[in-house]
């Protein structure tokens, strides 16, 4: 019952963001760039080279979700005991140090299971369908590509507060052995 609860506090949390914490640029670029090239091949190229293009974004985006999957449980490993003490006692906790990471792994699987669909239906598809189709995982796709420098930002921030941590924990330690001293 217990990793029920806990289970539901994450999910209940994740739920907590707002849609002003999705509108980093890097995601407004990637829809952006997603509707540019959708609309721009949907005009110029045939169904085959935009089959070409979501083949492509299976590619990448595997190899993305792996890596950042790898780096979400390298973080997770290697978080001390004292910055997870530090990031409960922070409003947000650890679970809004880790929903980027959710939201980005989202993303990516969102965009594997679009190409996918899309590669085995674009074939079998209405013309209009198919562009529209293939829009949605061009968005998909960037926006998930570029989430990636949203999720290095909020790691390299989370570095840089555990760096002050440590300084202002030293400086403690320092000021205790003065008073010891005297």
């Amino acid at each position: 019952m217990g990793r029920l609860r806990r289970q539901f506090g994450f999910w209940r949390s994740l739920g907590r963001m707002q849609l002003s914490d999705l509108m980093t640029p890097e995601i407004v670029f990637g829809v952006l760039i997603g509707v540019g090239l959708a609309i721009s091949l949907g005009s110029v190229d045939k169904p085959t080279g935009r089959q070409g293009v979501a083949g492509d974004y299976l590619v990448i985006t595997g190899a993305l979700l792996g890596i950042v999957f790898a780096g979400f449980a390298l973080v997770i490993a290697l978080m001390s005991d004292d910055y997870l003490r530090w990031l409960e006692d922070v409003e947000s906790g650890v679970i809004g140090f880790l929903s980027p990471f959710m939201v980005s792994v989202g993303l990516q699987v969102a965009t594997l299971i679009g190409a996918v669909l899309y590669s085995a239906t674009a074939d079998h598809m209405p013309g209009t369908a198919e562009k529209w189709f293939f829009g949605v995982i061009s968005v998909l796709f960037f926006t998930a590509a570029l989430d990636v420098v949203a999720l290095a930002r909020s790691v390299l921030m989370h570095g840089v507060a555990r760096a002050r941590g440590l300084k202002v924990r030293d400086l403690e330690a320092a000021r205790g052995r003065d008073r010891l001293a005297r």
